[in-house]
């Protein structure tokens, strides 16, 4: 969690109370490699931060001819994920 307070601290001052009081709500998580973090069709409920390795999110396509979001054009380029 050092890595997660010196990343807040670059960007703005926090006291020491401060981290304690944010920090006591941080849960440490670990995941083995290729698990999956959350299924399709299930929302995230959480803030996450990635202490070390990395993560592949993958957006299901979605049809959108009939979708008032069919404007955002970065939804096109989403890669199908078949897990």
């Amino acid at each position: 969690m050092i890595e997660i307070k010196k990343y807040f601290q670059k960007m703005v001052p926090i006291s020491e109370k401060d981290w304690e009081f944010f920090s006591s709500k941080l849960i440490k998580r670990e995941f083995a490699k290729k698990s999956i973090i959350l299924k399709v069709g299930h929302k995230e409920n959480y803030l996450s931060f990635i202490e070390k390795g990395i993560v592949r999110k993958c957006i299901p396509q979605v049809e959108l001819t009939n979708s008032p979001l069919h404007h955002l054009r970065f939804i096109e380029y989403t890669p199908n994920c078949d897990l």
